[in-house]
């Protein structure tokens, strides 16, 4: 989990450190529709850049025991709290030891 509001930029930092890409929506979706559970104790989302250089997220969180899917357009900052998904990027090494 990244602590605080962060950036884009603070965030594609802390991926590439861990030697990570972010989580395909579709594939993020899909585990959090198996584990109905698992976004009440760790709120999770993903990012992608689209072709015009504009970043969108998504996550999935429970809100007064309802569970919620957000899809947007990252403004300036993302949600503090929630859990990044990645997956290893395997044409990197980490930096993380």
């Amino acid at each position: 989990m990244i602590k605080g509001n962060p950036s884009i930029d603070h965030v594609i930092r802390a991926y590439e450190l861990r030697g990570l890409v972010p989580a395909d929506p579709f594939a993020l979706g899909d585990f959090n529709t198996a584990h109905p559970e698992f976004a009440g104790g760790h709120p999770n989302t993903t990012y992608w850049k689209k072709a015009n250089g504009e970043y969108f997220y998504m996550s999935f969180y429970v809100y007064e025991g309802e569970r919620h899917v957000c899809v947007d357009s990252v403004k300036e900052l993302f949600y503090g709290g929630a859990w990044f998904a990645g997956v290893r990027n395997t044409s990197s090494t980490s930096k993380v030891e």
